[in-house]
């Protein structure tokens, strides 16, 4: 799936870069998230992985984010300010975002979670 910022500010390299960098980050806190003792199926997290692509329509180069297509309802279970959405149907994700600010030492916390889920696994994406 490609997709684009809906603002035009925000369609710059910079900023697909900078999300890119951002999911990476989310990327690799699922994978540590998994290794820990005691995870089993039913708190299984994965972070779909985005890319960046860049297309020269002959005046100017317009960027995208480009997303694996994932089947499913799509949820949104945090937003950025910190509101939760479904919080005792979506524990594992909540308790997935307290982990990355206590593993990272404060230094920062998975918000705007959103994505898929069945019975065995949430599917982080955008």
């Amino acid at each position: 799936m490609a997709k684009m910022f809906l603002e035009e500010k925000h369609r710059s390299k910079r900023e697909y870069l900078g999300e890119l960098e951002t999911n990476g980050v989310l990327v690799f806190l699922a994978k540590e998230w998994m290794k820990g003792p005691g995870r089993h199926k039913k708190q299984m997290v994965t972070a779909i992985e985005s890319r960046a692509l860049k297309i020269n329509d002959g005046e100017k180069d317009i960027w995208y984010h480009l997303e694996e297509v994932i089947d499913g309802h799509f949820d949104k279970w945090t937003d950025n300010s910190g509101k939760t959405f479904s919080p005792r149907e979506n524990r594992t994700i909540l308790e997935f975002a307290k982990w990355t600010y206590i593993w990272t030492d404060g230094f920062l916390i998975a918000t705007d979670l959103q994505g898929t889920h069945n019975e065995d696994e949430y599917f982080l994406t955008d």
